[in-house]
């Protein structure tokens, strides 16, 4: 690094030399990252039970009669 460079530009920039060669081995490599089992499918949960008596619920139904 240059003299005169402050500590955290030489941290950065040494950071982003280490980056730079992590991805590019990742890249080049024959084995592709793996991806868990558990992350492959989007979890898709029911839709939320709806309370009729609840104030937001309420809210939403008089917003959407006056549509």
């Amino acid at each position: 690094m240059e003299e005169g460079t402050p500590p955290a530009l030489d941290l950065v920039s040494e950071l982003v030399t280490s980056l730079r060669e992590v991805v590019q081995s990742a890249s080049t490599s024959a084995c592709p990252i793996a991806v868990p089992a558990a992350y492959a499918e989007p979890e898709v949960l029911p839709p939320p039970e709806v309370d009729a008596d609840s104030t937001v619920y309420q809210v939403i139904t008089r917003n959407q009669e006056h549509k």
